[in-house]
């Protein structure tokens, strides 16, 4: 699969991943928008800023082309203020995330990685999701910003990835 060519001629993926495969394939990702990107924002629903930055030195990503926004640290711990990084309260703050990408892209990012739309569904109630998936959609295109949406394959059938369908401009089989 060449997903540098699919991200250089779409502006919005659903990128679906095999569980199986999903940690190995998200930093693939990663690296391959690091190489297209001048500055991409990653929001991290799944892993918080320190084991996120272990992962991205393991695998050779250079960090100092990504802004982050974690929505996992502070819900634990007290989270110190970083230069690239904006620390989300819990993952259910939807509308605090929605804001702190409103500052990503005030921090000039290009691109943009959601980590994981299957992980947002268990924080969104109702349309929750849906309408912060939505929203964050609609400010990167209206920003002209790339955007990676990272999904388990096997949850394709999830109401919020169904949805996701009518925003997206391609839906990507990672294999």
């Amino acid at each position: 699969m060449n997903l540098i060519k699919e991200i250089q001629e779409e502006q919005i993926l659903l990128v679906l991943i095999p569980k199986s495969e999903y940690t190995k394939a998200v930093y693939a990702i990663m690296a391959d928008l690091e190489k297209i990107g001048n500055k991409i924002c990653y929001i991290g629903l799944n892993k918080p800023y320190n084991a996120l930055l272990k992962d991205f030195q393991k695998y050779k990503i250079n960090v100092e082309k990504f802004f982050f926004i974690d929505a996992l640290t502070k819900s634990s711990k007290k989270a110190s203020s970083i230069k690239n990084c904006l620390f989300v309260s819990s993952p259910y703050a939807f509308t605090e995330l929605a804001i702190s990408y409103l500052k990503a892209i005030k921090e000039k990012c290009d691109s943009m990685a959601l980590d994981s739309i299957s992980t947002l569904s268990i924080y969104g109630k109702g349309n929750s999701a849906i309408k912060l998936s939505h929203d964050l959609l609609t400010k990167s295109r209206s920003s002209n910003i790339k955007t990676i949406l990272l999904a388990l394959q096997e949850d394709k059938d999830l109401e919020l990835i169904k949805q996701l369908y009518l925003f997206v401009d391609k839906i990507v089989e990672y294999n």
